[in-house]
């Protein structure tokens, strides 16, 4: 029979999420709106976590506070982490404590400024406490929950292009792996690299030939498997999805008809999970120097083979 997954057994946690409106200049992002992606319906960042998580992190909404008085701020450094993070913050938190806001009452907190900075949507420390966000329009459920996993540990999911027989990091970044949230600011689901390192799976690990069943990663068991690649080559991690929940809008996509394999490596830029290539029916994976062969038998069903 087909080797089945456990289930990860990581218990249920819960994090406060506290929420921090800045007032720069007489304007002060909507304090309610905020909280309201955060916490509110079916469409939240609370809700994209406890789907993604199997229900294992549930996020609460903890003390907030919109501040009254004015800071300044020069925002021409609002892409200088040294200023972000240094004096930006002191001053942030300092007039937060000052209006009554007790960070040790929550695990995060989110700090939202009412002007935007270019391209620049949010900035997340990985791992953190903290996340910014530049201007109301982008505290979205993509853009929040993107740095919220960076305050979680995640690193960017990216998509690689790499050479026969090499894995990263001897493979280009060509763009975001866009299948997962945290290859840019989508709905979609963590990957199973990221689902695995905050202990919401348990992968599989394949050592010997023979074809195996693996479940969506919408799924909460069997949903992982993992290759080694001989001469301490690393890992190969195969993911196959469903356009379901939060990944409804993934109807069509070649995740959804064929096995996803990434490999997770540091190759900077924050970035730790790198997806290779998507396998469609019957399609081969073949690395040689590290005597690997992967063949999708099946998919675009309940589970892929």
């Amino acid at each position: 029979s087909d080797p089945v997954l456990k289930a990860s057994t990581a218990e249920a946690s819960s994090r406060r999420v506290g929420i921090i409106a800045v007032n720069v200049g007489g304007q002060t992002p909507s304090l309610s709106q905020i909280q309201s992606v955060m916490f509110d319906g079916a469409e939240s960042v609370k809700a994209f976590y406890e789907e993604s998580s199997f229900g294992k992190l549930i996020l609460t909404p903890g003390q907030s506070v919109a501040l009254s008085s004015p800071l300044s701020f020069d925002t021409s450094k609002c892409t200088d982490l040294n200023s972000l993070l240094g004096s930006w913050t002191t001053s942030v938190m300092n007039e937060a404590r000052a209006e009554g806001y007790n960070e040790s009452q929550n695990e995060n907190t989110v700090i939202v400024f009412p002007f935007n900075c270019g391209s620049v949507k949010a900035v997340g420390p990985m791992p953190g406490k903290r996340l910014y966000v530049y201007g109301a329009a982008s505290a979205t459920l993509g853009v929040i929950g993107h740095e919220f996993g960076h305050n979680l540990g995640f690193g960017h999911a990216a998509k690689v292009q790499c050479q026969p027989s090499k894995l990263p990091p001897d493979c280009q970044i060509i763009s975001g792996d866009n299948l997962s949230i945290m290859g840019g600011p989508t709905r979609n689901q963590p990957n199973n690299i990221h689902k695995a390192k905050a202990g919401w799976i348990t992968h599989q690990k394949v050592l010997t030939a023979g074809t195996y069943s693996l479940n969506p990663i919408e799924v909460a068991s069997n949903n992982s498997i993992t290759v080694p690649a001989s001469g301490g080559g690393g890992l190969y991690y195969l993911e196959y999805r469903r356009a379901t929940g939060f990944d409804a809008n993934m109807a069509g996509n070649s995740a959804t008809q064929g096995i996803s394999i990434r490999t997770s490596v540091n190759m900077g830029e924050a970035v730790d999970s790198e997806l290779i290539t998507i396998l469609a029916k019957d399609q081969v994976y073949s690395d040689p120097d590290h005597k690997i062969k992967i063949k999708t038998c099946d998919a675009g069903g309940a589970f892929a083979k």
